[in-house]
C-alpha cells in the first residue's frame, strides 16, 4: 500500500534552501550554485555523531574533543573507512570499512580497540544506521542487511536499483527507511516490505522530521514529504508548491 505524499517542491539544480517542515515552503531565501558536496552523518537534536564524553566522530575514523583536539586516531586494524559513523548509547561506533581484501562493517569500541568487524555487508559506502532493536542496517549494491550488535548476520533483503551511495534511516517503530532508484521503500525489522513509494526519478537519503513525516530529494527536481494528511479529515494527495523569486 503506497504512502501519500504531502507535499513537493519543484527545484532547478544547483539550489540549497532551507524547508518549513510543517508548510513545505522556503523559510528562508535560496542560495544558487552553491556546489554543495557532503556525507551524511548521524545526528541527535542537530549534533554531530557523539559519544557520551562529548567527543565527535567523523571519516576519516578519529575522535575529536569538543576544543578541536585529537583524541586519538585508528591506525592499528584499519583498513580505511567508508561513510559517516554512527555512535550507539554504550558508545559503539559503527561504520564501513575494507576489512582484508574485503569491504565490510567495523564495530569500534571508545577506546579505539577493534570489536568486531564482519564481511557479511560487503562492500558499503553509505553511513549504518541504529535500530531500537539493537541491529545495525546497512545499505550495499544489492541491498540491505541486518546485523546484531554481537556482529552476527541477522538477514539481508535484496532489492532492485538499490542506490548504495544512500543511507538507510529508522524511525521510534523501528521501521526502515531506504532509496532504491526512484522508490522509497518501507522495512519491517523482519524484512518484510510494510510500503514503498514511487517518485518522479531517482531519489536520496531519507530524512526523518520530528513530526514523523519521511523528506526526501529526488533527480526530478522536486523536495517530498511522505506521511500522514497535515489535517485530519484531509484525503492524501499531492500539493506542488512553486518557488518565489
Amino acid at each position: 500500500m503506497p504512502s501519500p505524499v504531502e507535499s513537493e517542491i519543484g527545484l532547478p539544480p544547483s539550489v540549497l534552501l532551507k524547508i518549513d517542515a510543517h508548510r513545505g515552503s522556503p523559510s528562508q531565501g535560496r542560495t544558487e550554485n552553491p556546489q554543495v558536496s557532503c556525507h551524511p552523518i548521524s545526528s541527535n537534536a542537530g549534533k554531530p555523531s557523539s559519544g557520551s564524553s562529548g567527543d565527535i566522530g567523523q571519516h576519516p575514523l578519529c575522535a575529536v574533543n569538543p576544543d578541536g583536539s585529537e583524541k586519538w586516531r585508528l591506525t592499528d586494524g584499519w583498513g580505511g573507512g567508508t561513510g559517516a559513523p554512527v555512535i550507539d548509547q554504550d558508545g559503539t561506533i559503527y561504520t564501513g570499512g575494507k576489512v582484508g581484501n574485503s569491504m565490510g562493517l567495523y564495530a569500534i569500541n571508545p577506546d579505539k580497540s577493534v570489536k568486531w568487524t564482519t564481511t557479511e555487508t560487503w562492500a558499503t559506502f553509505t553511513t549504518p544506521c541504529l535500530g531500537p532493536d539493537g541491529n545495525i542496517y546497512v545499505v550495499n549494491k544489492n541491498g540491505l542487511t541486518a546485523i546484531s550488535n554481537s556482529g552476527a548476520f541477522v538477514w539481508r533483503l535484496e532489492l532492485p536499483d538499490i542506490n548504495n551511495t544512500s543511507s538507510p534511516v529508522i524511525d521510534k517503530n523501528n521501521t526502515i527507511y531506504l532509496a532504491a532508484g526512484r522508490k522509497l521503500y518501507a522495512v519491517r525489522p523482519d524484512k518484510s516490505i510494510k510500503w514503498t513509494f514511487e517518485a518522479g526519478n531517482k531519489i536520496s537519503t531519507p530524512a526523518i522530521g520530528a513530526d514523523g513525516r519521511i523528506y526526501f530529494g529526488a533527480d526530478d527536481g522536486y523536495l517530498y514529504a511522505v506521511g500522514r494528511p497535515v489535517s485530519a479529515g484531509m484525503q492524501p494527495g499531492i500539493i506542488q508548491l512553486l518557488l518565489e523569486n
